[in-house]
Parts: C-alpha cells; sequence; structure tokens
C-alpha cells in the first residue's frame, strides 16, 4: 500500500487548504474565509510557525500530504499540513490579513521582509489518490497513541532530558537532579516521581511564582534548592509533592492558572499548624541515654501524660483534609482558645463532626433510614462500619462510642450536648471536657478523612 504514495515538489500557490479541515467548528466556504477561520482559533501559533520557518526552513521529516483536486489538475488540497501551508501563505501574501487581522497582517508584513533572502515556495509534498489511505494516516497522527502506532509525545522528564543534552537545562530537571540526589525525599517517593504520568502537575506548580514562594522552593542561577530551615515552608512541599505522587494524584483542573495555583496554596497552609515540624524532618533527642529499666519506665511514665493545651485539637494531630469548608473549620480548632471561647469552640466541632461523618458515610455507601438522621446515630453507624471492616479496633473506637451512647447524652461533649449548644439556652460548655471529647474520637476522625482522602475528589 505504500506504493500509493510518491513525492512531489508543488508550487505554493498550487496547494489548496482543505475547507472541511476538522479543526474548523463551523463550515467554511473559500480559501481566505478557511485562512480567517485559523488565524481566528491559532493565530498566535501560526505566527510561531512562520518565525521557525524563517529560522529552520520548511521541515522536510514532516511532509505536508496531499491529493489531486479533481475540480482543477493543477492543484492539490492539503488534507494534512494546514496550519503549514496557511503559515507560508501569508509570509508570501500578507495583505490577505489586511482588512480582517490588521495586527496580524503588520507581524507578518515584517516577518516577509525578514523572509525575502531565502522564500519557501515549492513544498515536497507526499501525494496520493488513494483517500482511504490518507485518512488512516491522519487518524495515526492526530487520534492518540493507537497502541503504539500513532505519535507518541515525550513526557515532560523525556522533553526535559532532550533539553538538557543540548545545553538547556529546564527547572523541572534542575528540581529532579535535586530530589534525587537529597534525602529529602525517600526512595518509594523518588521512585514515584520517576515513574509518574502526572509530573506535568508538578511542572506547572515549579514555574508558578507563589507556590515556590509558599513551599520553600528556590530556583536561582538554573539551580534548585529547598528552604529546609522553614519548618511550615517544608510542609507545604511535602503536601505538594504527595498529591503529585498520590495514587489519585491532584486533577490539572484544580492547578490550572495561578488563581487556582494560589487558592490550592492558602488551602495547605490553613491546614497546618504554623509550629508544626516538618513530617519529613526527623525529631532529634538531645537527651544522654540512659539503658536502666528504671528510667525507661519513668520516660514512658512522662509521654502518657497528656500535653496540656488550651485547643480542641492539638498541634501534634495531623489530618490530611482536602474539602475547603473542612480545612477552614479544623485550622480554626486547631486555633481557637477554647478556654477564652468555649460556646465557639462546641459550636465548631459539632459542625467538624457531623460534616465530616456525612461525607464519609456517603462514600462508603452507608445507607441512613429516617430514624438514622441524628448525630448521634449516624456516628455509631459509622463506628460499627469501620469496627465490622478491621478498619478500627474496638478499643480504637470506644471513645466515639462513648460519646454517641444514651446512657451518656447529657455527658459534655456527647452528640446530644453538642445539639444543645445550638438549642439550649441554659447549657453552658466546658472547655476542658471539649479537649478531652476530641482526644476519644481523634482516631475515629483520623479514619474517617483517610477514607475521603482515598475515595473523595
Amino acid at each position: 500500500m505504500s506504493g500509493d504514495f510518491e513525492t512531489k515538489w508543488i508550487n505554493l500557490p498550487n496547494l489548496i487548504l482543505d475547507i472541511e479541515n476538522p479543526r474548523y467548528i463551523e463550515s467554511v466556504e473559500n480559501q481566505h474565509e478557511a485562512i480567517f477561520k485559523m488565524m481566528e482559533n491559532e493565530g498566535e501559533k501560526i505566527i510561531e510557525l512562520a518565525k521557525s520557518f524563517i529560522e529552520l526552513g520548511f521541515i522536510a521529516s514532516d511532509l505536508p500530504i496531499v491529493c489531486p483536486n479533481l475540480q482543477d489538475s493543477e492543484t492539490y488540497i492539503v488534507k494534512e499540513g494546514n496550519r503549514r501551508i496557511i503559515s507560508l501563505k501569508l509570509l508570501a501574501e500578507p495583505a490577505i490579513l489586511i482588512n480582517k487581522y490588521p495586527k496580524y497582517y503588520e507581524i507578518f508584513k515584517t516577518l516577509q521582509k525578514e523572509n525575502k533572502s531565502t522564500p519557501i515556495d515549492n513544498i515536497l509534498c507526499c501525494v496520493s489518490e488513494n483517500m482511504e489511505l490518507i485518512n488512516k494516516m491522519i487518524e495515526l497522527r492526530h487520534t492518540g497513541v493507537n497502541n503504539g502506532r500513532g505519535l507518541i509525545p515525550w513526557n515532560s522528564q523525556q522533553k526535559s532530558r532532550f533539553l538538557e543534552s543540548r545545553g538547556k537545562k529546564s527547572m523541572l530537571m534542575a528540581f529532579l537532579a535535586y530530589l534525587y540526589e537529597s534525602t529529602v525525599l525517600d526512595d518509594s517517593q523518588k521512585e514515584k516521581i520517576k515513574s509518574s504520568k502526572k509530573i506535568t502537575n508538578l511542572q506547572r506548580l515549579l514555574s508558578d511564582p507563589y507556590v515556590r514562594e509558599n513551599s520553600g522552593m528556590i530556583y536561582e542561577d538554573k539551580t534548585f534548592s529547598l528552604d529546609l530551615d522553614n519548618p511550615q515552608k517544608m510542609q507545604v512541599f511535602h503536601r505538594i509533592i504527595n498529591d503529585v505522587i498520590a495514587d489519585k494524584p491532584i486533577k490539572v483542573e484544580k492547578i490550572y492558572n495561578a488563581d487556582k495555583r494560589k487558592i490550592y496554596i492558602n488551602e495547605i497552609i490553613a491546614s497546618l499548624s504554623p509550629n508544626k515540624v516538618s513530617p519529613s524532618t526527623p525529631k532529634l533527642n538531645n537527651s544522654p541515654v540512659d539503658s536502666s529499666k528504671k528510667n525507661k519506665k519513668v520516660e514512658k511514665h512522662k509521654k502518657a501524660v497528656p500535653h496540656k493545651r488550651n485547643t480542641i485539637i492539638p498541634d501534634e494531630c495531623n489530618l490530611y483534609i482536602t474539602q475547603f469548608r473542612l480545612i477552614k473549620i479544623y485550622a480554626e480548632l486547631k486555633s481557637l482558645d477554647v478556654t477564652k471561647y468555649p460556646n465557639a469552640g462546641m459550636t465548631l466541632l459539632r459542625v467538624f463532626l457531623e460534616l465530616s461523618v456525612d461525607y464519609c458515610c456517603q462514600l462508603e455507601k452507608i445507607t441512613l433510614n429516617s430514624s438514622e438522621q441524628t448525630l448521634f446515630k449516624k456516628v455509631q453507624k459509622l463506628a460499627h462500619h469501620f469496627e465490622a471492616n478491621g478498619q478500627l479496633t474496638p478499643d480504637e473506637t470506644k471513645g466515639v462510642k462513648v460519646l454517641s451512647d444514651k446512657s451518656n447524652e447529657d455527658m459534655c461533649g456527647s452528640t446530644n450536648t453538642f445539639n444543645a449548644t445550638v438549642h439550649n439556652m441554659e447549657f453552658n460548655p466546658d472547655s476542658e471536657h471539649l479537649i478531652n471529647s476530641w482526644d476519644n474520637i481523634e482516631k475515629f476522625m483520623m479514619k474517617i478523612h483517610e477514607v475521603i482522602k482515598s475515595k473523595g475528589n
């Protein structure tokens, strides 16, 4: 079938644009309208094509595919390569654009002057009368990989390696070179980055100055580094990495433009405690080692003593939260002084608990009948669900089941008193009991947000 093609030099005026080109959203009726429609949709790209022709000439390795024009034996219809031919026609005759696109006319007029010494007016083309064969060739070129038959574009890392081989080291390659040599990530994370199909997400984030500034990423003199002395920025950095290499990586829609990337970074920052040590930073123990059993017991006893705090959620608790509203509530529960604002704290905790439980029940496909719509019923059902599926042990759900037990309904911090916060004028929450309530449900809440992370959007 390869014999159905021949290569032939064809004068530029004898190449006719295909007015049925799939690039046209609406049908076009003539050659000038075909050019105008293409400029309307891809004007800047057509200009860049023209500049490349002036610099490099017409690329012979990628020939236009044409078929004879049955209505005019001197001309050929361009079935593949219309953008390239339009670019060349405008280099030859910029005046086509003078009325419709005066701005583009001025640009092509300037480019034409640059191109006068070596005008491209004779094009080597692949010619065939076999439209079935032509369509198959076009299909392979424009409809994806096709199990290896079509064009397989380089991914970001492959493109960057090629540029680096030509002395054009990219920001992405500088970043990857730094990460692969450093100890900031473990080996499994490095392997996931190497094999990631969403590395373009990382490249998109890297290119944004706001992202780099708030995640401690520094790119100067084509060299990449991290602000390792800033714990909060390192937390943001690790969240970005984990979002990129996760089994369900962050969707490009969430970071598509600068505004969305700013929201994404601000959400991460809002979910973190400003004083928290980076998860990748090992905790250093500078106390002298004592091998005696007596001292070990004392140390164990010290660790068992709960840390006195004035916030409902402790600083060392780190939930991975993806929903914007819950991120904000979570951040407030970690920063609000509940000894001063117990009413606000209890209201926030109730909202945080119920919204989290509702969403998790939805993701776990837990059906709630009309008699199970109260908060304590939903909490109980979800706790039993976690136990039945081996996601939590009975000991780990005991605290939350106590709070949702009818016999304890008047206990401060129970689901019943959560409701009283809103509806009972005489009820006054107590900060110490609120803090203890969180301690009782912390493992339950951690499991909820693990499920939301793995199954949610």
